[in-house]
């Protein structure tokens, strides 16, 4: 098959993607070639990971067939025509023109289309930063440690808590991963704690969130979808302890791994104290293993483990064919005291052809780690320096695959023999921290920012952006760091690395940053910080800097009033956004002249792409209708609204934009019922449960359930109603959601509404004071009638009055928005009045409600109003 030349305009990882697509005729070159097919990146897809490359290859072949036939939208036809004849099938261009009926420009840039849709759903895929960790295959012997691994699992089979300490180099990892093995890799958790990267409870909840998923149990990772980095951590413990305790009765046996808890370190960093709350509540319910060399969390079995005596020296030697007098054995055991990690890198100095006599005979009083690297790297060639010096600046395991290709792959090997790297998980390489730390000090200014760089390419090209920002970072390319996130953000926060990038990104020094960079700077902290839940940080930071540029000044204003908004300064936020809108239209005006000029090249420019751009505008588009309409809905334009929310909701279908869909059809529910379509809100509101559901999105069900009640209210189905309130609470309960005041003044005011109509006073009473108290403002005219309504049940007739009119009141304050409601206000005031035998009074009641309804266009109210006051017989010859 002949190679498409590369699509302009791809990121890294859809280029990744395309040069697979490039290989799926032949599975084996796609196994062997592809980074996509590489252990790192398929590995939870692989039964398990020692396969062929051919194997590989079939199965990312086969998760490329799958994707396409779970392609949506408008074009999802075209894109899945594209990539089964283009890639699948080895056909022409002119083939698929004609299969297809579209221009060689349209076919061109739907193949980009197509391409950016298959790395969409592989990102959700194969993403390593959405993959756990998984235990390093260590090959050390466990020399002398029967005793402590027999305890160990003995503790672990009775769900107790076993430290592993001792020196570094001791032999911690070893036993730990040996331990490791011993248990159902499914059930099993294993967290390496690195400063800087994941030594934040946002980071080890996300882990958590996704082993409790793959066991089955979504609750805690349905939490994080829903709310982000904003769980209280009293709450993800409850949630941890909860899940694990559930999958204890279902005979599900855990062990959780937690390694370098050294790094922990409450004295210097308040976060670290969350992180040791979650271990020692799982100390007292779960089998746990913590390795480090200080005891964070008191264990109920202690393992201190000691360095090899010289019996056992003696016995790893000789199974490398080393022979030492005792004399000999005795000098070596002084320098390095039998730390098992020494007596490796002695044992490789022989291996790459140091003479014994010599090191013997130079062994010194010199740090032995860095004595025995130095001697080793002095044995080392050229390709394998470079490699350790490669490798040493990733923070986290490495994917093995950019290595093993051509004239690396050898000394790759050697290094791995010599147990100078060592494998990590599927797919991925490591070298010790404590080797790490010397090699980079040995390294050059010049060649560890290369090294960055290219490591920045590497995490970059397998779409882990907070990792591709750090090297950047480190290879002193700070702005470009910050630009590259700024492009990837959204995917990055989905990820869960909001709270690491804060940390890295706050600490900048700006001062050399373009005028643009700063802004954007201030921007990114602000935005984290809200994610994270510090409101007042992200003030902070959209107030350090001016924004001299129109856009960004727009989003800063946008973003101070979201935030506003958020702590209830209502009238601050409105000031915002109208500046924002403001500075918007200003913009607009100012390149409207620019837009035009520029459309008349369009037609000039054969391979241009403005499908990006074109569903930026469909996005803005639809936001734009479907507050309109909700604005319009207000106004009580009921025609007018639902003509908006239509549109909205075509341009959202169209865009395959679940959670647009499922917001507009949510405010269709009560638009729909409003108008007396009380069958076609509750279609609307299955359709945006299912929508809600599917995206995990917990506060959209709760409103689109309450919205559901709102209707059956008005129908007068009020017991189906108090089915669905408790269906609200029961879904809120079930997903640890916590009802907001908001949600909760709504909720309560339609329990009371239900209740009302079915007779029950009392329960109504209490639901009505209940949603009041949660001081929701424009719900309280809507109260003081339903208050009305129940006195006059009980035949308090002057309080029901009383209630009835002050509610009017509020209500012709601002009458226009209001009209709906007055005509149920003044029809509640008609029915207390014709009860004090106010008929006259009442008759002007009833004709003001009529007046109302009638005004817009509620003829089923009309007729409901009419009804209800058969003395009065002016209505019924109206």
């Amino acid at each position: 098959m002949a190679k498409i030349p590369p699509t302009s305009e791809l990121s890294p990882f859809e280029k990744m993607v395309e040069g697979a697509l490039n290989l799926l005729q032949d599975p084996a070159a796609l196994g062997a070639i592809s980074p996509l097919a590489a252990p790192y990146m398929l590995a939870m897809h692989l039964e398990k990971q020692e396969i062929s490359a051919e194997e590989r290859g079939r199965k990312l072949r086969g998760l490329i067939r799958a994707i396409i036939q779970d392609f949506e939208g408008k074009h999802a036809q075209r894109h899945r025509t594209i990539i089964q004849m283009r890639y699948f099938e080895d056909k022409t261009e002119e083939q698929i023109l004609q299969q297809i009926h579209v221009q060689k420009v349209a076919y061109h840039r739907s193949r980009k289309q197509a391409i950016q849709q298959v790395s969409q759903h592989l990102n959700t895929l194969l993403n390593p930063a959405l993959q756990l960790e998984t235990p390093p295959r260590m090959t050390h012997e466990l020399l002398g440690r029967a005793f402590d691994t027999e305890r160990s699992l003995k503790a672990l089979a009775a769900r107790q808590t076993v430290t592993l300490t001792g020196a570094g180099g001791v032999g911690k990892t070893s036993l730990g991963s040996y331990l490791a093995t011993q248990w159902n890799p499914q059930t099993t958790f294993w967290y390496t704690f690195r400063p800087g990267v994941n030594d934040h409870m946002n980071s080890l909840a996300r882990a958590l969130a996704l082993f409790f998923k793959n066991q089955k149990e979504p609750l805690l990772w349905q939490e994080i979808m829903a709310k982000g980095d904003r769980l209280e951590v009293s709450h993800i413990i409850d949630l941890v302890r909860n899940l694990v305790h559930k999958l204890y009765q279902q005979s599900t046996s855990l062990l959780f791994f937690f390694f370098l808890v050294d790094v922990l370190r409450t004295d210097q960093h308040v976060a670290h104290s969350a992180l040791i709350a979650l271990l020692e509540s799982l100390a007292n319910d779960a089998a746990m293993i913590i390795m480090g060399q200080q005891i964070v969390v008191t264990p109920q079995t202690f393992c201190l483990l000691n360095d090899l005596t010289t019996a056992q020296m003696e016995q790893k030697f000789a199974k490398v064919g080393i022979q030492l007098s005792v004399d000999e054995l005795y000098k070596v055991y002084a320098y390095t005291h039998g730390n098992p990690r020494l007596l490796e890198l002695f044992i490789a100095l022989t291996v790459y052809g140091e003479p014994l006599p010599q090191l013997l005979r130079i062994i010194s009083t010199a740090p032995p780690t860095e004595f025995f690297l130095r001697r080793l790297f002095a044995r080392l060639d050229s390709m394998e320096v470079g490699l350790l010096h490669a490798i040493s600046v990733f923070r986290n395991p490495a994917p093995i695959d950019v290595w093993q290709q051509g004239d690396m792959a050898q000394p790759l090997q050697r290094l791995i023999d010599r147990k100078l790297l060592y494998i990590h998980g599927p797919g991925s390489i490591a070298i010790l921290p404590a080797y790490a730390g010397l090699i980079q000090m040995w390294i050059s200014y010049e060649e560890r920012k290369r090294l960055h760089l290219e490591a920045a390419a590497i995490r970059a090209e397998r779409n882990d952006h907070a990792a591709a920002a750090y090297h950047r970072i480190q290879g002193e390319q700070p702005e470009i760091a910050l630009m590259c996130w700024h492009q990837y953000q959204e995917q990055a926060i989905s990820q869960g690395q909001a709270a690491m990038a804060l940390r890295m990104f706050h600490t900048l020094n700006t001062v050399h940053f373009s005028a643009e960079g700063r802004q954007i700077h201030a921007l990114i902290c602000a935005e984290l910080a809200k994610l994270t839940g510090d409101l007042q940080g992200a003030l902070d930071f959209l107030k350090s800097t001016n924004y001299s540029t129109p856009v960004l000044s727009v989003d800063a204003h946008i973003a101070e009033g979201l935030i506003a908004n958020e702590q209830s300064r209502f009238a601050e936020a409105k000031t915002l956004f109208t500046h924002a809108l403001q500075k918007s239209a200003a913009i607009v005006e100012a390149r409207q002249s620019l837009a035009h000029k520029s459309l008349g090249w369009i037609h000039l420019i054969s391979d241009l792409d403005l499908d990006a751009a074109w569903r930026a505008a469909l996005l803005a588009r639809y936001e734009a209708e479907n507050l309109q309409g909700l604005i319009q809905q207000e106004r009580c334009n009921f025609a007018a609204s639902a003509v908006l929310y239509q549109s909205a909701l075509q341009i959202a279908e169209e865009l395959n934009f679940a959670e647009g869909i499922a917001k507009t059809l949510n405010n269709l529910i009560t638009l729909a019922a409003t108008m007396g379509n009380f069958e076609q809100a509750e279609a609307y509101f299955e359709r945006a449960d299912y929508c809600y559901e599917r995206i995990g999105k917990i506060l959209g069900r709760l409103l689109a359930h309450t919205n559901l009640a709102f209707t059956l209210n008005l129908a007068g189905s009020h017991d189906r109603a108090l089915t669905i309130i408790s269906k609200v609470y029961d879904l809120a309960a079930t997903n640890q959601f916590a009802l907001t005041s908001r949600l909760l003044a709504h909720v309560g005011y339609q329990q009371a509404e239900a209740h009302l109509g079915l007779g029950n006073l009392d329960a109504a009473e209490a639901q009505i004071y209940a949603a009041m108290q949660q001081e929701e403002e424009n719900l309280v005219p809507d109260c003081m009638r339903v208050m009305g309504e129940i006195a006059l049940a009980r035949g308090h007739l002057a309080k029901a009055e009383n209630a009835v009119r002050q509610s009017i009141a509020v209500y012709d304050e601002d009458s226009d928005a209001n009209q709906y409601m007055l005509g149920y206000a003044w029809r509640t005031l008609a029915k207390v009045l014709f009860a004090q035998e106010q008929e006259d009074d009442a008759k002007i009641a009833v004709d003001r409600a009529i007046a109302y309804f009638s005004e817009l266009s509620l003829e089923h109210q009309v007729s409901i109003t009419r009804a209800s006051f058969p003395q009065f017989t002016h209505l019924r010859s109206a």
